[in-house]
């Protein structure tokens, strides 16, 4: 498991754990609470691809998961 959110972002949503892991050759991805500019924030730093499972943030509302990020992830 790799814990890729290590900014502070000064609100709670943005400040939860984003983790990124593999388990049989499957990529998962779980944004927790994070919203667009974590997204954003971290496919800049780890140019994720391919990601199989991606649990989207803050339970799917309109302020998590760009349309750029979803894209992007694939």
């Amino acid at each position: 498991m790799y814990f890729l959110n290590s900014k502070d972002y000064g609100n709670e949503n943005d400040n939860s754990s984003v983790i990124y892991t593999e388990l049989n050759n499957h990529k998962f991805l779980f944004m927790r609470d994070a919203g667009v500019e974590v997204e954003e924030d971290i496919f800049e730093k780890y140019n994720l691809k391919d990601i199989d499972v991606l649990k989207v943030g803050h339970h799917g509302s309109w302020t998590s998961s760009g349309n750029n990020f979803i894209k992007e992830i694939n």
